[in-house]
């Protein structure tokens, strides 16, 4: 759903899985952090007519 969002015209965006979180320094990206092992996030956008998926690195904090 996201991607065909995107492909209409949706600004870029972050995707998280479950379990992550975007923490923000102001309006600066400073790192994705997560309770889960195997949790991803990804910067999901546009480009020359492709939705791109760019993954970005998690740190995990420890947990499950």
């Amino acid at each position: 759903m996201l991607r065909r969002l995107i492909k209409r015209g949706f600004p870029s965006t972050l995707a998280l899985d479950d379990g992550a979180a975007a923490h923000f320094v102001g309006t600066r990206l400073d790192e994705i952090v997560s309770s889960r092992r195997k949790a991803r996030a990804m910067r999901v956008e546009l480009r020359r007519g492709v939705v791109v998926e760019t993954p970005i690195p998690v740190r995990y904090l420890g947990g499950r």
